[in-house]
């Protein structure tokens, strides 16, 4: 399963609008649910928003609880580290980004992955797999119905994933067959 949404994460990348992977161009299917005046007015809604309500989407929503921990997307790895205790594994990569490297930090349910900056490391994606759900009580195996009751209309669908976003901070679930199977907040820094 983690060589397929690595696989499926790498294509939406490479094909997902330039709003959404921050490169030129858009060859891949982008559906909006709503129309654009009724997005821009949600937008902007969300965007002041600093209060997550059911059937709408805001900042506080792209902010994960772990084990009761806040972990933010651009939120120093230390910082992170000190609220979700020690991984039991820990990978590296020599990063694209610039010096450094790009690292994941495995945990029951959930992975943590980061990007340096400035020579620190920075939150830039958490994974969710199992066991863990997103402040408004969405998880495995919810419905997409369920999904977009909870955080409204205002979403691109991309593929197999429903993503809200704000800026460069998205919110997004992978669904299998109308059901989620994972859930992702990632930081776009490319």
């Amino acid at each position: 399963m983690k060589k397929f949404f690595a696989i499926a994460l790498c294509a939406m990348i490479l094909t997902s609008s330039a709003a959404l992977s921050g490169c030129g161009g858009s060859s891949g299917e982008s559906k909006t649910s709503s129309s654009s005046a009724a997005q821009s007015s949600d937008a902007k809604s969300s965007e002041n928003s600093k209060t997550a309500s059911a059937g709408s989407f805001s900042e506080s929503d792209l902010i994960a609880q772990i084990n009761g921990k806040e972990i933010e997307l651009g939120e120093n790895i230390d910082s992170a580290l000190s609220k979700l205790g020690e991984a039991k594994n820990v990978t590296s990569e020599l990063s694209c980004r610039g010096e450094g490297e790009d690292k994941t930090y495995e945990y029951d349910g959930f992975n943590v992955y980061t990007v340096p900056f400035d020579g620190v490391d920075k939150v830039t994606e958490i994974t969710i797999s199992s066991g863990i759900s997103t402040p408004k009580g969405i998880s495995i195996g919810d419905s997409e119905e369920k999904v977009t009751e909870t955080y409204g209309s205002n979403f691109k669908k991309i593929g197999k994933f429903i993503s809200y976003s704000i800026d460069d901070k998205s919110l997004q679930f992978f669904m299998t067959d109308g059901k989620v199977s994972e859930i992702d907040y990632n930081y776009d820094v490319m």
